[in-house]
């Protein structure tokens, strides 16, 4: 099924507790390879808590959650394949609800706030990329992008390395907000950063291919060649 057939089906919240195959090809044709629900993928679900638990116990040693992720359940999860068939690169896109977002210790009064005044959010994270898909990240960042712009989201939250701070700023105009005092066992320092959709940067749409659904101001140049 085509990439633009597949968004189109998607509206709501019919993107929680679903697991969406994207191509490790940034320049492929096809984009979007499948969405299903994860009940009915566990197979696929089981083989991603087992690479994030082996990456994280490395990186991240204070995150203990993995398998039945109770997040999941109310999250988009996306990830893509390797020549040989094994995951190569997942990430999650966890919708407010019930269990609110999983980090929502660390910024209270910033869900607080974007409840008070109506914003939709969603928390980036989960994010795992080895040498075998190098180059995926504009594609999972397209994806973010265009199943936010469809089911409504105003704001992604991101906990960010603060090496990376800069290179989000100017690549989507996202904002910091805070910086913490957490650091997952990583011995990094990290911020929080807010993705504004509506104020997305033409060099994003540039960079990832996604097209853009607002419009923006005459005196915005589109950088090309942004790098990670």
């Amino acid at each position: 099924m085509a990439y633009k057939n597949i968004i189109s089906d998607v509206s709501g919240h019919a993107l929680k507790g679903t697991l969406v195959e994207i191509n490790a090809n940034p320049k492929g044709d096809n984009f979007i390879l499948t969405i299903q629900q994860q009940q009915a993928a566990q197979e696929v679900m089981q083989h991603i808590w087992a690479t994030r638990q082996g990456v994280y116990n490395k990186i991240y040693p204070e995150v203990e959650t993995f398998a039945n992720d109770p997040h999941d359940d109310a999250a988009c999860v996306i990830y893509t394949r390797a020549a040989t068939g094994e995951i190569s690169s997942t990430a999650r896109i966890a919708f407010d609800g019930s269990l609110g977002i999983p980090e929502k210790h660390l910024v209270p009064d910033l869900i607080g706030q974007f409840r008070q005044d109506g914003i939709k959010f969603a928390e980036l994270g989960r994010f795992i990329i080895d040498d075998a898909a190098r180059g995926v990240l504009p594609n999972y960042f397209r994806a973010f992008y265009q199943f936010g712009n469809q089911i409504g989201i105003d704001v992604y939250i991101m906990f960010v390395r603060h090496k990376w701070v800069s290179f989000y700023a100017r690549l989507m105009n996202a904002k910091t907000v805070a910086y913490l005092d957490e650091d997952f066992g990583s011995g990094a320092a990290y911020a929080v950063m807010a993705w504004h959709l509506k104020e997305t940067t033409p060099r994003f749409f540039s960079w990832c291919g996604a097209e853009s659904h607002f419009v923006k101001p005459a005196n915005n140049s589109i950088v090309s060649g942004v790098g990670i």
